[in-house]
């Protein structure tokens, strides 16, 4: 399976981003079957200045353009009178096959945002995947109740600070090892306010190695993904056959 993880900044106007984006991913066009983009990319947290996505029409026609399939990483997206910081999965038909609204909310955006509270692996024809958003990925728990749904490739889209890329590093790599599964990580780069996000998106294997990453500024990564492997190596390896979920007493 041929990846594309795509590590960009985040200009001002939401038509304005997508347009470039999306016009530098089409020289890939026919060379990956999967494309990955960061958290609230079209955007950023400029939440008071754009406006959300209502409909994903665009990403859509864009993951048949390509005749890939698309983890959208999340948008600024609104459902009634509700705000949402939520991913969208399309297959190369640009059919929607999936979708992840963000559930563990920072505290400064709790109050924007409505969180979610569905957790599913999403079937491909490599296998199935699963998404979560940037913050999730502290919460163990929530990566493990996706491996036991079946999910042999995590995506993170992120939009994750500078200050912190020690943590990034370290959590997404964790997530593999304990997991035994791809890990996928997306992370934005540039600016914003005070912030400077910290970009180091990278692919990890089940065994917990580095498969590359893309360091800072704007730029991609394509990698091949061998799902055939790392079905072998769970079981030459079995230690999720060993989990034991503990019961406690309240």
């Amino acid at each position: 399976m041929r990846l594309l993880v795509a590590q960009v900044d985040v200009i001002p106007g939401r038509e304005r981003q997508v347009e470039r984006v999306f016009g530098f991913l089409e020289r890939f066009k026919g060379a990956v079957d999967i494309i990955a983009l960061p958290e609230l990319w079209t955007t950023g947290y400029r939440l008071k200045e754009e406006k959300p996505h209502t409909d994903v029409k665009v990403f859509s026609e864009f993951a048949r353009s390509m005749k890939a399939y698309l983890v959208a990483g999340s948008i600024y997206f609104r459902q009634g009178e509700r705000l949402f910081n939520r991913s969208f999965v399309f297959d190369p038909e640009g059919n929607l096959i999936g979708e992840y609204t963000k559930i563990h909310l920072f505290r400064s955006l709790d109050e924007v945002f409505t969180a979610g509270d569905i957790i599913e692996a999403i079937p491909t024809e490599f296998g199935k995947i699963g998404v979560i958003i940037c913050y999730d990925i502290r919460f163990p728990e929530l990566v493990r109740r996706l491996m036991l749904r079946g999910a042999e490739i995590l995506f993170v889209p992120a939009h994750w600070p500078h200050a912190r890329i020690e943590h990034w590093n370290a959590l997404l790599k964790a997530r593999a090892i304990e997991n035994q599964m791809y890990v996928v990580g997306i992370n934005r780069y540039g600016r914003e306010g005070d912030i400077l996000f910290g970009g180091n998106s990278g692919v990890y294997s089940p065994k917990g190695e580095s498969i590359g990453g893309v360091g800072s500024g704007e730029g991609y990564l394509l990698v091949e993904l061998d799902l055939e492997e790392l079905r072998k190596y769970r079981k030459e390896f079995p230690v999720l056959e060993d989990a034991v979920l503990i019961k406690e007493e309240v």
